[in-house]
């Protein structure tokens, strides 16, 4: 993934006057872009909307676990550091406090003070999600330098264990899951990558648990190279809409690949997403359904934009079909690792720019707040992309890899919140119209 590769900021805001009046009673939406850090290797890779109207943004920070908690205008209410290393995932809990995945799990109250932190022997939690009993869901991975498998592991409200599946490697490259959700039946899905089965050389890996983490089918997804899945979410048809990148079915080196599945996991319809040219390379990190049906996706894509690499934000029907599509960034190597729907419409996209991609690879993490289209009025940081949308024919392959038991230690870890003062950078705001 991305965390941790960081690069970019624009000096000079562009701020527009704020002509557009709210109507009587209701508070006026603002889209914006801002930029934090950038001395150092800064990056926002996990975003959510807040209860409050604001959003809650995880990253690193010149190489530590780095929350900010933002109001609607992007303005900084605190943030926090929390020892070595960077956010995976994140998500606001019903108390309005915060579960953090960042290989530990961290329990922090609404002010961003740590509740609790553990870690479960040698397991890598990469994605989290507060379950229907106050508990917690969270997917990743455990590596030594001879073995490693994916894993899904259980928690209650305290951290505890629950339960724990391991899913073991075989041919040398550990699968990881990179994407976990609850479902409205009590049990999970996950999302991933799997060499040890499948088709090809790796393989899109998802699988479907009960509440008590039994299998109840997994499946891989690809062609004879490399496709690999980083975001899985449902749909309002109860499947479920998976993302990732291909190069089985790429017009470049490397395509994004958005595919629908049904709720046992067979294809309704997927698709490849990018240029055209010779070693054009573009990626999809980030999906979620949205309220028409439809999706949005983000990620990042060297076919279109200002630089070597742009951060990429596109919406499709409920065929895959591009709606509208947005590049932001600069002349360096930009991303967007995250994307949700925001409580008052439009979008919140988390990734980073490169800083001075000439002089250096400083990075600052990069924070949009999007209109429903995916525009931000007058932004010179926004650009328009064109990508052909191709259909893809992956090999589905029924796995019969069912997961084992495991027996992790819960420890409890001393880790510190400091307050710190990331300077936030303007790169442009304007009212919706």
């Amino acid at each position: 993934m991305c965390l941790g590769i960081c690069l970019m900021i624009l000096a000079t805001a562009t701020i527009f006057p704020l002509t557009t009046k709210a109507v009587v009673g209701m508070p006026l939406t603002f889209y914006w872009a801002r930029t934090f850090g950038g001395t150092g290797a800064d990056a926002a890779t996990s975003t959510q909307s807040t209860s409050d109207g604001g959003f809650i943004v995880g990253g690193t920070s010149n190489a530590n676990i780095w929350l900010v908690k933002l109001d609607s205008k992007g303005n900084v209410e605190w943030q926090k550091t929390y020892g070595w290393g960077g956010v995976f995932s994140l998500r606001q809990t019903a108390d309005g406090g915060y579960v953090v995945a960042a290989g530990p799990i961290l329990r922090l109250d609404a002010s961003g003070n740590i509740v609790w932190e553990k870690t479960y022997s040698g397991y890598s939690a990469l994605s989290v999600e507060q379950t229907s009993d106050g508990g917690f869901i969270t997917a990743g991975d455990t590596r030594t330098l001879t073995s490693g498998s994916g894993m899904l592991l259980r928690t209650n409200s305290s951290g505890d264990v629950i339960w724990q599946k391991t899913f073991l490697m075989n041919n040398g490259f550990p699968p990881s899951f990179w994407s976990v959700r609850q479902l409205s039946d009590g049990g999970f899905v996950a999302a991933g990558q799997t060499k040890s089965f499948g088709n090809g050389d790796i393989d899109a890996w998802v699988l479907r648990l009960d509440a008590a983490g039994n299998l109840m089918w997994d499946k891989s997804y690809g062609g004879l190279d490399s496709d690999l899945a980083f975001s899985i979410d449902m749909t309002s048809d109860g499947g479920f809409v998976v993302a990732g990148q291909s190069r089985s079915f790429s017009g470049g080196f490397m395509d994004a690949w958005v595919f629908k599945i049904d709720p046992a996991g067979s294809v309704v319809w997927q698709k490849a997403y990018g240029g055209r040219g010779p070693g054009a390379f573009s990626v999809a990190l980030s999906v979620q359904s949205t309220p028409d049906s439809g999706f949005v996706v983000a990620g990042y894509t060297s076919g279109f934009g200002a630089g070597l690499n742009d951060a990429w934000v596109f919406k499709l029907d409920s065929l895959g079909n591009p709606i509208w599509q947005r590049t932001f960034g600069g002349a360096g190597y930009d991303l967007a690792q995250s994307v949700a729907q925001a409580s008052n419409g439009g979008f919140i996209v988390a990734g980073y720019m490169e800083v001075q991609p000439v002089i250096s690879h400083n990075s600052g993490a990069l924070v949009l707040r999007l209109a429903p289209d995916g525009n931000i009025p007058h932004c010179h940081i926004m650009g328009q992309s064109t990508p052909v949308a191709t259909d893809t024919n992956a090999t589905v392959t029924i796995l019969s890899g069912a997961g084992l038991n495991a027996t992790s230690t819960a420890t409890i870890t001393n880790a510190t919140a400091t307050n710190i003062s990331v300077q936030s950078n303007l790169q442009c705001i304007s009212p919706a119209i």
